[in-house]
């Protein structure tokens, strides 16, 4: 979180000037100082934890990391509208209820005197919801690329393998005015992806298909982690995905997410985009045996670390 103000300002912007909006997705403070010593997201019921996660989804990283508690500091296996809703703490609130997310799951807090000892034993704590992701090889063989929309017993989840590793020569900080760094030992990978998230939250199920723009490097052997360095990226991208049935009875809504879907975008000083490309929620669980994204999508990407030298940079024609 930067700045309660700016999250604030940040609520009344996205969800309008009534009350009744206003105090949707209201940041808890400690108001007997003039310090506020608890930040959380504190949801009147589940609609508004739904509405905020939907709204978070599309988002650009760069307006998450102002307007919530999203960082790329925080090792947290969810899609950054997931981590924007989380405090410091991996909590929010629903109904007065204290939520915490750890290892994929959602857990009620039953007494917030005695959270702490409740989390080290997790012992009678009500699991309520969980997120999985997903982004395995396994089909880019097909015309369309298959994944699943859960916790499959036989996973059906997969992304084309476009990467590319290198040797930065030159990186200058501060968008390129900052300090010049020079050529590094280690290894770094660019890589575009597609992966999906499943969300659950009490009768609330929330199915998300992503583009995923980021920079890796080589900490030791085959071990890869996020890199902050910023980058020129630039994306030129059309969607056609569809969740559906096996029988092919398609359930996007297409009067929210058109059959063509175009994304544009281009930053001379950007980090890792997340670029959400169809959202369905229902208040009912999709058999993971019986639906499926079908991924149809395509488009121009380009990458390059800020300062490096032109022979790095990598444009990538993608077709998912």
């Amino acid at each position: 979180m930067k700045n309660y103000f700016a999250l604030a300002l940040f609520s009344l912007l996205l969800f309008g000037c009534s009350t009744d909006q206003i105090e949707e997705g209201v940041i808890e403070t400690n108001t007997s100082t003039s310090e506020f010593n608890k930040e959380i997201f504190s949801f009147k019921n589940e609609q508004e934890f739904v509405d905020r996660y939907e709204e978070f989804s599309k988002l650009s990283i760069e307006e998450l990391e102002m307007n919530s508690f999203f960082s790329f500091d925080r090792n947290i296996d969810a899609s950054p509208a997931i981590q924007g809703i989380l405090n410091d703490d991996n909590e929010f609130k629903v109904a007065g209820k204290t939520i915490w997310f750890d290892q994929g799951n959602f857990y009620e807090i039953d007494d917030d005197s005695e959270i702490e000892t409740q989390k080290k034993s997790k012992k009678g704590l009500k699991v309520v919801g969980s997120v999985s992701t997903s982004n395995e090889d396994v089909n880019t063989n097909s015309k369309y690329v298959i994944m699943n929309v859960g916790n499959a017993p036989h996973p059906r989840h997969t992304v084309a393998p476009y990467q590319r590793q290198f040797r930065k020569q030159r990186y200058v900080e501060d968008c390129g005015n900052g300090k010049i760094q020079g050529p590094s030992r280690r290894e770094f990978k660019y890589v575009n992806e597609l992966y999906s998230e499943y969300v659950n939250y009490s009768n609330f199920h929330a199915y998300t298909l992503y583009l995923r723009v980021k920079l890796e490097y080589n900490i030791r052997g085959r071990s890869w982690r996020l890199s902050g360095e910023g980058r020129e990226i630039s994306i030129d991208f059309y969607d056609q995905s569809t969740l559906r049935h096996n029988d092919g009875t398609i359930l996007t809504d297409y009067s929210q997410n058109p059959p063509t879907f175009r994304h544009t975008f281009s930053s001379d000083c950007a980090s890792h985009q997340y670029v959400r490309l169809r959202y369905y929620y229902t208040y009912h669980q999709l058999s993971p045996r019986l639906y499926h994204w079908k991924a149809g999508a395509f488009g121009t990407i380009t990458q390059k670390m800020v300062g490096d030298v032109e022979s790095n940079r990598w444009t990538s024609s993608v077709s998912f």
